[in-house]
């Protein structure tokens, strides 16, 4: 029995989707990965001291340009207090993009290149192949948590601690590939679902931003 058919035809769907966006999920797991490692670990390198800890709270704290990007800072004067306040911004960015990129790529892609209609063709209907490129992306996004987690474990921050906070920002994942997949049925083309999402995910960057610099 091949692997195709002990796996059945939804299944080796996902598998191709997986293996299709493979440079994509690579590329975010190795940033994932830097990122959470370089956080914790440059934190302690430039400041060792509490007085300069002290310093960078003090100038860096209220800035609110810095805000604008990183959000809400809660404790700066420990290393993870440092790299939840530093990773959350921009790695929540990053993984709104993925989340929307793979979403579309799987749905719209793939119907751009006309390997959807060969697909089917055959005995795979289209709530299968759609439910199958979405557990591809879920399983991309379990990937990327365990990159972001590995890098904050090398970079010596507890496990616990590593396990939630790279929970918390593989979180917007599913969020945006479920915006990217109702964008999808709304469109017909790979560069319009990523015009329209890529325009949402902007006005919640917004929202965000002016949630975290607005007082009251």
């Amino acid at each position: 029995m091949s692997a195709v058919s002990a796996r059945g035809p939804a299944g080796a769907l996902a598998a191709r989707v997986l293996r299709g966006s493979r440079v994509l999920t690579a590329t975010f797991g190795y940033l994932f990965a830097v990122y959470a490692f370089i956080q914790p670990a440059g934190y302690r390198r430039t400041y060792p001291a509490l007085r300069e800890r002290l310093a960078f709270a003090r100038d860096f704290g209220g800035n609110t340009g810095l805000r604008l990007f990183y959000g809400q800072p809660h404790d700066l004067l420990s290393v993870t207090g440092y790299s939840a306040w530093r990773r959350g911004g921009t790695l929540a960015i990053a993984a709104a993009a993925f989340g929307l990129v793979a979403t579309a790529t799987a749905l719209r892609g793939d119907e751009d290149a006309g390997r959807t209609e060969l697909v089917l063709a055959g005995i795979v209907s289209r709530r299968a192949a759609y439910w199958s490129a979405l557990a591809a992306i879920g399983t991309a996004a379990l990937i990327l948590w365990a990159a972001e987690f590995a890098g904050f474990v090398a970079g010596r921050l507890p496990a616990a601690g590593s396990a939630y906070l790279a929970l918390a920002t593989t979180s917007v994942i599913p969020v945006s590939a479920g915006l990217g997949a109702v964008i999808c049925q709304a469109v017909s083309s790979r560069r319009q679902a990523m015009e329209l999402g890529g325009g949402a995910v902007a006005l919640f960057l917004l929202l965000r931003a002016v949630a975290d610099t607005a007082s009251g």
